[in-house]
């Protein structure tokens, strides 16, 4: 009983240490003279740490590693037309990014960031239905999908209510995959090596049609984490500093 009351109050004195934390980090670096964007950029790198535990008082999700339920591609070029779907997948790489720049622009009262993941994959299972010169059969198995340079930008506007700064609506994020690894096993049951190397070839090439329908799984929680954490840290901020009346 004891040790289920000292664990239960440890965790709740690190969620409290972690909002004082959080609310403090932007109107502590402004009260030391740092400029504006250069206290969002020491923001931004706080922000890394929270991505591997989440903070569900802020509605932080843990995004390292990110879990999906289910993701479904459908890629249509001809001499290809097939749905995959992807189940129990696991994204990891997300912290190891680096921040290129952030900058407040008061006149649209948003604040824009832009960074480089060097390396993301995920992996998990996936099955596969329709044509690519034949018809797909027996196609499903593990996965693993890998992405280098992917650039990021996100914006994020603020506004105000009863006098208090947030960001209400959700960022709006793109994402650019430099080079795309996409890896199925057992396509086609192994039998046709052939057909296989086709659909191989035809999703690492274009990987912009690959990102349309499964980057959105993942800027979803991105998003989520980047406007609870910036919703706590400019707690306290007069609204003015970015140009929201």
């Amino acid at each position: 009983m004891w040790f289920l009351l000292v664990t239960g109050l440890s965790v709740l004195f690190q969620h409290i240490n972690a909002q004082a934390e959080i609310e403090g980090l932007l109107g502590n670096c402004l009260n030391s003279g740092d400029e504006l964007d250069t206290c969002l950029a020491q923001l931004a790198e706080e922000l890394r740490p929270y991505m591997s535990t989440g903070l569900p008082d802020y509605n932080l999700p843990k995004t390292e590693p990110m879990f999906l339920d289910n993701v479904v591609i459908k890629l249509s070029k001809l001499p290809i037309d097939v749905t995959a779907i992807f189940t129990d997948s696991t994204v990891n790489g997300l912290s190891g990014f680096k921040l290129n720049s952030i900058h407040a622009d008061t006149s649209s009262q948003s604040i824009l960031l832009k960074m480089t993941i060097p390396l993301l994959s995920a992996a998990g299972d996936y099955s596969m239905t329709g044509n690519a010169i034949v018809t797909i059969d027996d196609s499903n198995g593990p996965y693993q999908v890998v992405m280098e340079n992917v650039e990021v930008e996100i914006l994020s506007t603020l506004t105000q209510e009863n006098g208090v700064l947030l960001i209400k609506e959700d960022p709006l994020i793109t994402v650019d995959v430099g080079k795309l690894n996409v890896n199925f096993e057992n396509l086609f049951g192994g039998k046709t090596p052939e057909f296989a190397k086709v659909i191989h070839q035809f999703v690492n090439n274009d990987s912009k049609a690959f990102t349309k329908d499964f980057g959105p799984q993942i800027t979803q929680q991105v998003g989520s984490l980047i406007k609870g954490f910036y919703n706590g840290a400019v707690t306290g901020i007069d609204p003015a500093l970015f140009g929201v009346n």
